[in-house]
Formats: structure tokens, C-alpha cells, sequence
């Protein structure tokens, strides 16, 4: 999913309506009480939380729990040296390649999560399978199928993404 609508409240929205685990990927907060903050509110509902640079290491773990794993995968990536590149919001843009990566990897299952806004603070939450098994896709065809949908709601409901996180900080280095 990206930033969209209230995508804090989504992680436990699903575990409280769901059987089985979810595990988010996150960017741990510098500021130790921010941290502390954001730990206890995101762990409040039985969610596991995974820091961006264990993903594959927690993934791998627990690839026999039944369950989700939630990345939030619009933010500018970094290190750079490892971003692909895409046209986004008719913007040169970098993206993260380690969803795509991992997923082909794994061959699970990739599942867009729709957060959209029905009035203030109140949000509908619906996943839309983007591609059932990943192995059998091209180079950057998940990176593009998840960035398309996300362009999609941005346009539907562009009040409800976050703008501020400097998705277009970055330019594409000159071969």
C-alpha cells in the first residue's frame, strides 16, 4: 500500500478482523520516545513489527506463519544505487525494488490494499490481487502494476496521500 487515507489505522484493522499474522515493514524513528511511541501504538493489536533492514531476515522466519507481510512502498528509496526508476505522477521517480524482489523470491502472492475515505475519519480498507505468482512476471512488472494503482487512487483522492515525504528528492544518476 502507499500513504493513503489513514494507512496507520489499516495494520489494525486487519488484525483485528483477520485470523491470521500481519507483519508491517517500517523505517524506525531516530528520536528514541517517537520510537517508543509508534512501537506500542503499531504492537497494540498483535501486529509484529519489522524494521526495513530485517525484511527479508523476518520473512524468511516466518515463512511457515500463515499470514501478511505490509510494506508501505512509496517513499524514496535508499540507498539510491539500488532504486529503479519510473515515470510516476508524470515524475522521474525512484522506487524500492525489494518488494518485487522478495515476492518473487518467495513466490507470494502480491495483494494491492485500497485505503480509501468514505467521509472524515472513516476509511474502507479492500485488497485487489495484483499477481498471483510473482515468478512468472518481468523485470519491474510488480514495481509497475504497484505504483499504477497507487497513481490511480492518488488521482481519485489526492487529499489523502502524504505529499510531504519528498517522494521526488532524488535524480536519476547520469550513466
Amino acid at each position: 500500500m502507499g500513504h493513503m487515507g489513514n494507512w496507520e489505522w489499516a495494520g489494525p484493522c486487519f488484525t483485528l478482523s483477520c485470523k491470521h499474522q500481519l507483519f508491517v515493514v517500517y523505517y524506525p524513528f531516530t528520536n528514541r520516545y517517537f520510537e517508543k511511541l509508534f512501537q506500542k501504538a503499531r504492537t497494540k493489536f498483535n501486529t509484529k513489527i519489522i524494521p526495513r533492514n530485517s525484511t527479508l531476515k523476518s520473512i524468511v522466519a516466518n515463512k511457515n506463519t500463515i499470514g501478511a507481510t505490509a510494506l508501505i512502498a512509496d517513499q524514496a528509496p535508499v540507498p539510491l544505487t539500488t532504486a529503479g526508476w519510473i515515470d510516476f505522477l508524470h515524475q522521474d521517480t525512484a522506487v524500492h525494488l525489494g518488494p518485487e524482489k522478495t515476492s518473487k523470491l518467495m513466490n507470494y502472492p502480491v495483494v494491492y490494499m485500497h485505503v480509501q475515505r468514505t467521509r472524515r475519519g472513516y476509511y474502507d480498507v479492500y485488497p485487489t490481487v495484483l499477481f498471483d505468482d510473482p515468478t512468472k512476471t518481468e523485470d519491474m512488472e510488480i514495481t509497475e502494476g504497484f505504483n499504477r494503482m497507487l497513481e490511480n487512487e492518488i488521482r481519485k483522492q489526492p487529499e489523502t496521500w502524504l505529499w510531504s515525504h519528498r517522494r521526488w528528492k532524488n535524480k536519476r544518476p547520469v550513466n
